[in-house]
């Protein structure tokens, strides 16, 4: 029922001749009114628009668990919220549906949490409307800065989520699962230019028989971290008309039926992609094909196991980093820097087993031919490909492969150093192997007495890290962290 932000006054009276009486007066402080809703008739309301009709901004709109069949507009700023769950069910509602749909102008008083969403042409939109391409003209621009999070959207006809292009302010999905939808699981952007930083965290676009997350048209900062676009028909990301500074970190795009990461064309951007695994797709695994310009990097994660390529970056036309990446077992080549016109390095990485399907296109661990920039590839592991480690036919400018790691002390063997290339002064030993390290010594504390029973953290210059036990032992440290 209504918990109500309440004025209670009570008014005693004493008028000669009559008995004493009370006056109770009840006034609704406004925008802070919990409206119920339960499909039982146990609440204020049976239905869940009903209940959201009745507020005004500032209340929040509290679902009982159970299934409801309906379509729900949200035009309020409001908490939408089903505190235990909730599932919203579109199946036998005809024509074209939308299980929430969101008005484009709303903000940051918007939060929608807990529910399902099943069975509608898209589940949830905001700026969309149902069953739209990702570049029709009648998506709206956003405002932003709302919050959606515990949500599922599955079983869906077309898109999981659509979510148009915001000009306003960035907004958040977090815990969404986007699963199981017969289009795309997230669609975000689309005919609108969007120029603010959303964030998407902790979610899942997987199995869904278009794309697991698709983005285009956007220049903001974004985020998508803590997330799985895997098991999809088409790619688990594909990005596209993008040009801000974004960031991909601990993501999972791995089994898709098409590529894993897509960075498909745009206008440039300084992006990052971290800590991320893609592996196991039926092309390449992470690929900036539309030879984007921007200075981006890719630092500690694993591209393996791909039917193409692990790291698939031909014609880039600015500078690219790579650092810490393994990309191992994929089909064709492991890295692939052909024709690029930008400076770039790869450091600290493991570039092995890569090679033996093709029949028509170079099996190496780098084809890096008819580059045209200044490039580096120091301190990685570069063994057991099909064909060469390195093959920089027509290079214009000589590549510095020095202090590699070839599979043997004495350097490249025959065929594995190609082109136009230095492989001189190679490892001679495999840079993943333990080195004894540690640290030792005494902690005090601001008086100088000595302390005991601590651990100590201790950071290496690359970024990893390992836990000193206070026992007086050594711990190994390895000269760099490569991912599991």
């Amino acid at each position: 029922m209504r918990e109500l932000g309440a004025l209670v006054a009570v008014l005693l009276v004493i008028v000669s001749g009559f008995a004493p009486f009370a006056v109770v007066g009840v006034a609704s402080a406004a925008g802070n009114t919990t409206i119920v809703v339960a499909a039982d008739g146990t609440g204020d309301h049976q239905t869940i628009q009903a209940g959201v009709d009745a507020a005004t901004a500032g209340d929040t709109v509290e679902v009982q668990p159970g299934t409801y069949t309906e379509q729900v507009t949200v035009d309020t700023e409001i908490t939408l919220v089903a505190p235990n769950g909730a599932t919203l069910d579109g199946t036998g509602i005809s024509g074209g549906t939308v299980g929430i749909d969101v008005t484009p102008s709303l903000g940051s008083g918007l939060t929608i949490e807990g529910f399902t969403v099943t069975g509608y042409t898209d589940g949830v939109t905001v700026g969309g409307s149902a069953g739209e391409s990702y570049d029709d003209a009648s998506e709206e621009s956003i405002s932003g800065g709302w919050t959606i999070r515990d949500l599922v959207s599955t079983g869906n006809a077309e898109d999981g989520l659509d979510i148009g292009a915001a000009t306003g302010t960035g907004w958040t999905l977090r815990n969404v699962r986007a699963t199981g939808n017969s289009d795309d699981g997230i669609e975000i952007g689309g005919f609108a230019s969007g120029t603010v930083a959303w964030r998407l965290l902790e979610s899942n676009a997987s199995a869904n028989d278009g794309y697991g997350i698709r983005v285009s048209s956007t220049s903001g900062s974004w985020e998508l971290l803590d997330s799985t676009t895997s098991d999809n028909r088409d790619t688990g990301l594909y990005v596209s008309g993008t040009s801000g500074a974004w960031t991909i970190g601990h993501h999972n795009a791995s089994a898709n039926s098409f590529n894993g990461i897509d960075i498909a064309g745009g206008g440039g951007g300084d992006w990052t992609i971290h800590n991320t695994t893609a592996s196991d797709n039926s092309d390449f695994g992470i690929g900036n094909g539309g030879g984007i310009a921007g200075n981006w990097n890719v630092r500690d994660s694993e591209a393996s196991r791909n039917f193409d390529y692990g790291l698939y970056a031909p014609n880039a036309p600015d500078d690219f980093r790579v650092r810490n990446l393994t990309v191992r077992n994929n089909s064709k080549a492991g890295i692939v820097t052909s024709d690029t016109a930008g400076n770039w390095r790869i450091d600290d990485s493991t570039i092995e087993d890569n090679g033996g399907t093709s029949t028509t296109l170079a099996q190496v661990g780098i084809y890096a031919q008819g580059t045209t920039g200044t490039w580096v590839v120091n301190g990685s592991s570069i063994t057991g490909n099909t064909e060469a480690g390195i093959d920089a036919t027509n290079a214009d400018i000589t590549g510095d492969a020095t202090d590699d790691w070839w599979g043997q002390s004495s350097g490249p063997a025959s065929g594995q150093c190609v082109g136009n290339v230095d492989c001189t002064a190679p490892l001679t030993s495999d840079p993943g192997a333990p080195t004894t390290a540690g640290v030792q010594g005494t902690l005090t504390d601001a008086s100088a007495n000595l302390l005991s029973g601590i651990d100590v953290t201790v950071y290496r210059d690359d970024g990893s890290s390992f836990v000193q036990a206070a026992t007086g032992t050594t711990k190994p440290a390895r000269r760099r962290r490569r991912p599991p």
